[in-house]
């Protein structure tokens, strides 16, 4: 992966490396309003987001992300993670199953799981516990 090379943006990882999350947006947003679209810088204003407790915003900017590297399974497992804070478990599943395409070792498999079981559908989440397990053998 290429490395990101502008100002703002290196100030605000380094911002946010010290956990001074909103000085740190301020320098994503600047990096953006120029222009900047990479993956990364959205997902690094995502976490930033997410440790505000802004999480719908996060949402958003993760799928910016997931948008600008739709191969990145990564994005997709985070943007599920998200969906089932909010109790969207079937668009959660969804994003869970196109990270599993990508990636049948993905850590999506654990979010899929828990939104079948509170959909009820033990079943169903029992037979993707074994495909995960399946997926390390």
């Amino acid at each position: 992966m290429m490395e990101i090379k502008d100002p703002d943006y290196e100030k605000g990882f380094k911002l946010h490396m010290q956990c001074k999350y909103e000085d740190a947006l301020e320098y994503y947003n600047k990096a953006i309003k120029k222009g900047l679209k990479d993956s990364k810088l959205f997902e690094r204003k995502a976490e930033v987001l997410n440790q505000l407790g802004r999480t719908k915003e996060a949402l958003a900017e993760y799928k910016k992300a997931s948008e600008l590297n739709p191969k990145n399974s990564r994005y997709l497992s985070l943007i599920a993670v998200l969906l089932r804070r909010f109790f969207k478990y079937k668009e959660a599943i969804e994003y869970c199953n196109k990270a599993i395409k990508i990636n049948k070792k993905s850590d999506a498999s654990d979010t899929k799981i828990s939104c079948l079981m509170m959909l009820g559908k033990n079943k169903e989440a029992l037979e993707c516990c074994d495909q995960f397990i399946k997926a390390f053998s």
